[in-house]
């Protein structure tokens, strides 16, 4: 037999290694892990001050912090006091008196501020993730935590404000000690419930896309509303009357065409497909405890079914085309 060589061998001072040979086949490359989404440029600002802001402060025996929902609500008392100011020393708005429309124009130029705020940067939050409602909030990259977690205290702390300056403050020390209104008091379920729902996720750790995704067709209508309400308000009061009148035809469509389709047409099947994933599918059952679900899908259907008044009045508005309804003559019941 003839002796095999070494696996290695010298010749002529040189080494040499034979070619090995095998029957099994090379091993396969694993498929490259798929890098996460970058951080998207609306979000950055976001994810930015939310890591800065000191010091923080949380929810007792939770890792929630509501540092960022406090600064929020100072950010929209300053916004108040400096829109009201431009108001009335720039543009010569009329002066302020109980119920005028400088001060309802404020309020809603606010909240027009914080739903285009809200819209910009949840978009691209919810664009980056796949839509599961009842997913866990640990899933996501670091950024977008931090990212839901900012827009979400944001989001509690224009409640914040809202209820404090414009209704307690408004009724109890600028309007004479006027007693609460029933409106008064759904405005403030309202406000409680939105803020609830939304720490309530974070507390949770999962549901937060929910919130998240019901926020943003929210929020989505809100301008097209509050411009509405003001051109209304204005032609009434007959302030800058022919630009108001001017205005307001588009505004009254463009608010009735969103706020019917959003709210009337997607949105029961947004919040129904919602309901399914929390409590019909097993992973919703299992990230999100079965009580808190049935909390959480009450005050969800409970507003969305508080909004068919306004769904109707939008379906008479778009009915009528860019004839408006809520012309300054306008005798009848109004929402």
């Amino acid at each position: 037999n003839k002796q095999q060589p070494p696996a290695y061998y010298r010749y002529d001072n040189i080494t040499y290694q034979p070619k090995m040979t095998t029957t099994t086949p090379p091993p396969q490359k694993k498929p490259p892990i798929p890098d996460e989404p970058p951080t998207p440029l609306l979000v950055k600002p976001w994810v930015y001050l939310y890591n800065t802001i000191p010091p923080k402060f949380y929810i007792p025996n939770t890792n929630v912090s509501t540092s960022f929902a406090l600064c929020s609500c100072l950010f929209f008392c300053a916004l108040y006091k400096t829109i009201h100011l431009l108001l009335l020393h720039v543009f010569h708005w009329p002066p302020y008196t109980e119920n005028d429309v400088t001060r309802s124009s404020t309020i809603k130029i606010t909240a027009i501020c914080h739903s285009c705020l809200l819209c910009l940067t949840l978009g691209p939050l919810l664009q980056t993730q796949p839509f599961i409602p009842s997913c866990p909030m640990k899933v996501h990259p670091q950024w977008w935590q931090d990212g839901a977690n900012a827009v979400l205290e944001f989001c509690t702390g224009y409640m914040l404000y809202d209820a404090i300056l414009n209704i307690f403050i408004a009724r109890y020390f600028q309007w004479g000690g006027h007693a609460m209104s029933v409106p008064d008091y759904c405005y403030l379920v309202h406000h409680f419930a939105t803020a609830y729902y939304m720490t309530a996720t974070r507390v949770t750790g999962a549901g937060h896309v929910s919130a998240m995704v019901i926020m943003f067709f929210g929020e989505l209508t809100n301008p097209f509303q509050n411009a509405f309400c003001m051109t209304r308000q204005m032609m009434k009061k007959d302030v800058f009357v022919d630009i108001t009148k001017a205005l307001h035809v588009y505004t009254e469509f463009s608010y009735a065409f969103l706020y019917f389709f959003i709210r009337g047409c997607f949105g029961p099947c947004l919040c129904g497909y919602v309901t399914y994933d929390i409590a019909f599918t097993k992973h919703g059952r299992s990230y999100i405890p079965i009580r808190t679900s049935i909390v959480w899908l009450i005050m969800l259907w409970a507003v969305m079914l508080g909004s068919y008044p306004w769904v109707l009045d939008t379906f008479g508005m778009l009915k009528d085309g860019l004839d408006v309804k809520y012309h300054k003559g306008y005798v009848g019941v109004e929402l």
